[in-house]
């Protein structure tokens, strides 16, 4: 590999397997070090309980130990432009840090005319801390066992079966805009949400067919006790904390993998000498087993050997793979 491209098979071979840090990870005492010397903002794009948030928070809780008193921030709105934008803005020395998901580059720089901010120039990446894959659950009245066989359903029942996702521009609804092209169901009906609860509850209900989300250690229980029944996870390889289900490829639709980086950026103009502090930091934190089997446990794969270039790779990744799309079902959010 090479500069900022990537080819899709080594794409995705790149973090999906949780592995040790090579031992030139710095942990110096933080009373040992001139950065930093107060507390660091980390602003985190979307409301408490998030996924992001989960991340976050988790990732602040284990880094305390290398970066002294890291402060959450949740700035929500705008599918994460408005936290985003407020922390690209801010004084590039290091106390102003970003947690926020690859698909906010998405959404702004793909889906709005009149973009907050613009990521890939505003913003400098530090690492990426979580891989997210998404689940595609059905309501268990649904007579499918399969993606193969929903996409069936959905052909000889037009505009009968519906999905639904965290919100228009989501990278829900993207996942169901592309199972509609992959399999050619053009009648399969998008219902956005504002978030995920009621999306769940009206799928469990029956309200809508299927719903496109996180593979969160909610929605997996709601799967094990047979409220929802998942059809596959978009991950190239199964779900560590649930091998049991397969993946969409396996399910039946070729190219269906689709999943998001939960990374940490700064201020772009960051002195690079507190860039590659924090970066380290961030790995020998991301090498602490608890916090790895805690991201696994709530349906997160870790990304423990994350380097700010490979975490520019998976946006120019996902920038190139979701543009067609967004241009040919002709999405714009403003």
């Amino acid at each position: 590999m090479s500069g900022s491209t990537i080819k899709r098979r080594d794409f995705l071979a790149l973090g999906l397997a949780a592995a040790g840090l090579p031992a030139t990870a710095d942990a110096a005492p933080f009373s040992k070090r001139k950065f930093p010397n107060k507390p660091i903002r980390v602003v985190v794009p979307f409301t408490p309980g998030s996924g992001t948030d989960f991340v976050g928070r988790l990732w602040a809780e284990t880094a305390r130990a290398h970066l002294g008193t890291l402060v959450i921030d949740n700035q929500s709105g705008g599918a994460g432009a408005l936290g985003g934008a407020s922390a690209a803005k801010a004084k590039p020395d290091g106390y102003t840090l970003l947690v926020a998901p690859t698909t906010a580059f998405v959404l702004e720089m793909l889906l709005k005319r009149r973009p907050l901010y613009n990521p890939v120039k505003e913003l400098a990446p530090v690492s990426s801390l979580a891989i997210s894959a998404f689940v595609m659950a059905v309501n268990p009245a649904l007579p499918v066992g399969s993606l193969k066989e929903l996409a069936a359903y959905a052909a000889a029942h037009p505009q009968k079966v519906t999905f639904g996702s965290a919100g228009i521009g989501s990278m829900g609804h993207l996942t169901g805009e592309m199972f509609k092209s992959l399999t050619k169901t053009p009648s399969i009906v998008h219902v956005p949400y504002r978030g995920s609860n009621q999306l769940i509850t009206d799928t469990v209900g029956g309200q809508i067919s299927m719903l496109i989300m996180p593979a969160t250690d909610q929605v997996l229980e709601l799967h094990k006790s047979g409220k929802l029944k998942i059809l596959a996870v978009t991950s190239p390889g199964r779900l560590l904390i649930a091998p049991e289900i397969p993946t969409a490829v396996e399910s039946g639709v070729p190219d269906l993998v689709v999943f998001v980086f939960i990374g940490l950026f700064a201020p772009r103009g960051t002195p690079k000498a507190i860039l590659e502090q924090i970066s380290q930091a961030s790995r020998a934190a991301m090498a602490d087993q608890a916090f790895q089997r805690k991201l696994v446990d709530a349906g997160y794969r870790p990304d423990p050997e994350s380097t700010p270039e490979r975490v520019q790779q998976y946006i120019q990744y996902d920038l190139g793979r979701w543009g067609p799309l967004i241009k040919d079902i002709g999405l714009k959010l403003d």
